[in-house]
């Protein structure tokens, strides 16, 4: 399982600027995907283990250029970080900003829907730490760690790794969640 944890990924100011446009969006309670032998089954069901608002930077929204620079440090990164050999990362299509308030969470899961749709890593993108409680949790083989709770920093991993967000007990706490998408590099042989 890939793993990677960096702070100070994007500046105050643009963690500012992206909470400023999430909250000028509509935002909803987020809803979940159920997947059954290993396909989109029912999309937008209540699940128990989800509480939070949300919404998603997509289309017009994509070209914004607070939003624009940072999907150019995400595809960059990605292949920087080369996690799997011969895929390349070529683009964004959406995030998820998300706003948790006191009593919101979100239990253990993996990506399971954003690999159905072709994801192989999952971005969470912190962008402000003044809360409390919340804090991103992931497990590898059956090992728990806990995220560094730090603005504008960046946690990279394999889409299937399983993750929650801890029950928040004071304050609102934004994030962001992208999947670069990718292609094949064929080799030659």
């Amino acid at each position: 399982m890939f793993t990677k944890y960096i702070e100070n990924f994007i500046s105050d100011d643009e963690c500012n600027l992206i909470i400023s446009l999430g909250e000028s969006i509509d935002l909803n309670p987020m809803k979940s995907t159920h997947i059954v032998n290993g396909k989109i089954a029912i999309t937008n069901v209540k699940w128990l283990g989800n509480k939070r608002l949300g919404g998603y930077f997509k289309n017009e929204l994509l070209e914004i250029p607070i939003i624009e620079k940072l999907s150019n440090k995400i595809i960059k990164l990605s292949n920087e970080l080369n996690p799997f050999n011969g895929v390349i990362y070529t683009g964004v299509s959406k995030y998820s900003f998300n706003r948790y308030e006191v009593g919101d969470f979100l239990d253990w899961h993996s990506d399971g829907h954003e690999i159905l749709n072709g994801a192989t890593l999952t971005y969470i993108i912190q962008l402000n730490d003044n809360y409390d409680d919340g804090d991103i949790k992931y497990r590898i083989n059956d090992v728990e760690y806990s995220i560094n709770k730090k603005k504008g920093s960046v946690f990279v991993f394999d889409s299937n790794t399983s993750h929650s967000v801890e029950k928040i007990t004071n304050g609102t706490r934004y994030s962001i969640n992208v999947w670069p998408s990718k292609t094949i590099k064929k080799s030659i042989i």
